[in-house]
């Protein structure tokens, strides 16, 4: 089952690639999305742009600026939350890294405990 990953008042539910601000979806593409879920899963930790742009533009040749683009979108969306916006550092030549607050909610564990 897919995680539900807790981005201070942001939900990411990997199942269905979408972004949530409390209850309401937030607008951002889902080559946005897939971004954000490959530095999320790998939080802390640095993301080649190559990977990156393999995540979202899988088998396709695109410039590099569009991955600057995705993430440029990503950090207006976590702008909106006081310091959002460093959430994700650019590592010059080298890639992205998110460092901003993450827990992982299981799906199971979830349906489990509402079961219970």
């Amino acid at each position: 089952m897919a995680a539900t990953y807790i981005l201070g008042p942001f939900r990411l539910d990997a199942e269905t690639d979408t972004l949530f601000r409390g209850g309401e979806p937030v607008s951002l593409g889902h080559r946005a999305v897939a971004l954000l879920r490959v530095l999320v899963e790998q939080r802390g930790i640095p993301v080649s742009k190559d990977a990156l742009m393999e995540a979202a533009w899988a088998g396709l040749t695109v410039e590099e600026s569009n991955l600057a683009v995705q993430i440029a979108a990503v950090r207006r969306v976590f702008g909106e939350e006081s310091g959002g916006e460093n959430w994700i550092e650019t590592l010059p030549r080298r890639g992205y890294r998110f460092v901003g607050p993450a827990t992982i909610r299981d799906q199971a564990s979830v349906t489990a405990a509402s079961q219970g």
